[in-house]
């Protein structure tokens, strides 16, 4: 495993221990966006492999526990059962997705969208890395159309808070969740940075007809756009942890 002694010892500390305060001692040892760890595979929390490097944020988190957002992954995989379809939309390198995966077993499917090429071809190895068959990856945005639109690409050690823009640096493609005919999704994870309310005006016949749980990102110096639509849909919004949110069905 190509890593420093500095990361391998805030790895084990921050595996090991679970005590109040051990974050800031493994980031004393071995910050965020740090290099030291580069094309490390790893196991995170259920026995999945991932490739990771600790300059990025999302891959340092696995790295050092074993997990990101665990709060929102247990409930993604407490209301999926074998054989149903999950969405998860900026998928990054497959956190979410591929406990998901795991979760509806080899007769489900999860939709992974990922427009951050960088990114995507991370995603793309930790698929091939479990001989997680189920994952559908995909390179497009989603929004509110079909179409092209302006990317920006992260400059920050986190590679996950790309987002459309309109002086983007990257043209991606483009769609919208109802222009697509998929299978009826139980659930729906969004995380677009500050675009979720057009992936839910893209989808609200899917919403309407197939009821799905929705987890989205709400980030605080935003206002939440999406609840008002989603309980003009029927569903009833409650946090799960800062910054996610779930809208009930």
């Amino acid at each position: 495993m190509n890593e420093s002694l500095s990361a391998r010892s805030a790895r084990l500390i921050g595996h090991l221990v679970k005590t109040h305060g051990v974050d800031r001692l493994v980031r004393t040892l071995h910050s965020p966006g740090r290099p030291g760890v580069h094309n490390a595979e790893v196991y995170g929390n259920g026995g999945l492999r991932y490739c990771v490097s600790t300059a990025s944020f999302i891959e340092w988190a696995i790295y050092m526990y074993g997990h990101y957002e665990s709060d929102v992954t247990e409930f993604l995989c407490s209301v999926l059962r074998p054989g149903d379809t999950a969405i998860d939309i900026g998928a990054n390198v497959g956190v979410h997705a591929l406990p998901m995966a795991q979760a509806v077993g080899e007769t489900g499917t999860v939709v992974a969208f990922e427009p951050f090429a960088e990114v995507r071809r991370r995603l793309e190895t930790n698929v091939l890395l479990n001989n997680l068959a189920n994952i559908v990856v995909r390179s497009e945005a989603v929004a509110d159309k079909v179409g092209t639109a302006r990317f920006r690409i992260p400059t920050s050690e986190n590679r996950g808070v790309g987002h459309l823009a309109d002086m983007g640096d990257a043209e991606v493609a483009v769609t919208a969740l109802d222009e697509l005919g998929l299978a009826a999704p139980r659930v729906i994870k969004i995380d677009t940075e500050g675009a979720e309310h057009r992936v839910i005006a893209g989808a609200k016949t899917l919403l309407a007809t197939h009821r799905p749980y929705v987890v989205y990102e709400s980030l605080a110096h935003l206002q939440d756009r999406c609840a008002p639509e989603l309980i003009k849909l029927g569903y009833r919004v409650e946090p799960i942890a800062e910054p996610m949110k779930v809208a009930l069905p």
